[in-house]
């Protein structure tokens, strides 16, 4: 049973912007170097600022609910059915913004400690 950890993805990313498995964040299975993943939760209108750019990981979001803009290799992709997703490989920029209350979950692999 050593390899079996039991948690909430909201109280675990509490202080890391949602994010609750990766190299950064402690527990027998949360921590690790091969994955990222974030639970994050967005009132309309908030938005990423400035163009992000990864060019270290892949990176995938999906909704949860809500409806979600996100800007990605200079493509804006619209969000609004739950499941809806999308993902990007290395070195491609992406902005995003919820365009109401919106329930996110991302995953970033690999997780390098230099980048995040």
């Amino acid at each position: 049973m050593s390899e079996i950890e039991v948690g909430n993805a909201n109280a675990k990313g509490e202080g890391k912007r949602g994010w609750f498995m990766g190299h950064f964040v402690g527990g027998l299975i949360s921590k690790n170097n091969d994955v990222e993943v974030k639970f994050s939760h967005h009132e309309a209108g908030d938005n990423s600022g400035d163009q992000l750019k990864r060019t270290d990981s892949h990176t995938l979001t999906m909704l949860v609910a809500g409806r979600f803009a996100c800007e990605v290799g200079g493509i804006e992709f619209i969000l609004e059915k739950e499941g809806d997703y999308v993902g990007w490989g290395l070195g491609v920029e992406h902005s995003w913004r919820a365009l109401e209350p919106s329930t996110m979950l991302t995953v970033r692999w690999p997780s390098i400690p230099e980048q995040s």
